[in-house]
C-alpha cells in the first residue's frame, strides 16, 4: 500500500483473540497507504460471531463470503469515484 495506490484492502479473521492485532494492522495499513481514502473490509468467522468487531477493528465494512465481498468492494469503489 505504500508503493502502489489501492482502493480496497481486505482482512480475514478466524479468531476473536486476534482482534487487537488486526486493529493495529489496519491502523498501520491506513497510515502507510498512498490512498488516504482506502476502504478496509473484513470477513471471517470472528465477524460472523460478533459483527460489532467490524467497528472495533476500524474496518469500513464486512462480508460474509467471497461473493458478498465482491459486491461490497464494487459498491465502495463506486462510492469513492462519485466523491
Amino acid at each position: 500500500v505504500a508503493r502502489e495506490s489501492w482502493d480496497i484492502v481486505g482482512f480475514s479473521l478466524a479468531n476473536m483473540r486476534l482482534a487487537d492485532a488486526l486493529r493495529e494492522a489496519i491502523k498501520s495499513v491506513r497510515s502507510a497507504s498512498r490512498n488516504k481514502a482506502l476502504t478496509v473490509i473484513v470477513g471471517g468467522y470472528a465477524f460472523q460471531e460478533d459483527p460489532t468487531l467490524v467497528q472495533l477493528v476500524g474496518a469500513d465494512g464486512s462480508a460474509a463470503d467471497a461473493l458478498e465481498a465482491v459486491a461490497v468492494c464494487e459498491a465502495a469503489v463506486d462510492t469513492a469515484r462519485q466523491a
